[in-house]
């Protein structure tokens, strides 16, 4: 079961869980209401490995398997903020990490895809998210020319060296991308715009992020 070991303890982790929404991301720009509630509704704890349910609450990135890893709380509450409102709106998620993610955009309304390659990392995120509505968890041998359709947002959960083609291909007209794009010292979260068949860009903010395994370089992917 997830983070077991901090469930059956008597630490009050939805008290945790407001004072990292209180402390890390109310005081560092995450304001829009859907976020801040979806982020108070799913507790981080939830979905962090019980081996690291000490880093459960820290702003930190998380490693987990095969280099695998979760975003800190307050870089993804950027990204999600980023979004816009996504009610109804459908996404696909890469590098899914636990489910995390899709658990908050779930939350705020959006239909989801989330797809995780590592199979320990791709069960946990199953168990943890039973129950959630509007999420499919794909594990494993998801490339872009086998999804069937195309998405209003794509979100890369971590840093990229560029975004393969194949990838932007899958964006409806009028849709977004936003992923990290990784640089020499430090990343920026970019967000990329599909608009009549042309794709525009604009740098959003600088964020910490190591490279999702395959996305290392150009045109070198699995998810």
């Amino acid at each position: 079961m997830p983070n077991a070991a901090l469930q059956n303890s008597n630490i009050d982790l939805n008290f945790l869980n407001t004072q990292m929404v209180d402390n890390q991301l109310r005081t560092a720009g995450v304001f829009d209401t859907k976020v801040i509630d979806a982020f108070l509704a799913i507790n981080r704890a939830k979905f962090t490995p019980n081996t690291l349910h000490a880093l459960a609450f820290s702003d930190a990135i998380i490693p987990l398997l095969a280099g695998r890893f979760m975003l800190s709380p307050l870089v993804l509450g950027k990204m999600l903020q980023s979004l816009g409102d996504v009610t109804g709106k459908s996404i696909l998620i890469y590098g899914a990490s636990t489910g995390y993610s899709a658990a908050l955009l779930s939350q705020m309304g959006a239909h989801v895809i989330a797809v995780q390659s590592n199979p320990e990392i791709a069960s946990f995120a199953r168990e943890a998210l039973n129950n959630t509505q509007n999420v499919v968890l794909v594990e494993c041998g998801l490339k872009p020319a086998e999804v069937q359709t195309k998405f209003d947002i794509i979100l890369i959960e971590g840093a990229v060296v560029q975004v393969p083609n194949e990838i932007m291909e899958k964006l409806k007209l009028d849709s977004k991308l936003l992923t990290i794009i990784a640089g020499k010292s430090i990343g920026a979260v970019t967000e990329f715009m599909k608009t009549n068949n042309n794709i525009s860009k604009r740098v959003l903010f600088e964020a910490n992020s190591p490279i999702l395994p395959g996305f290392e370089a150009a045109n070198e992917f699995i998810f």
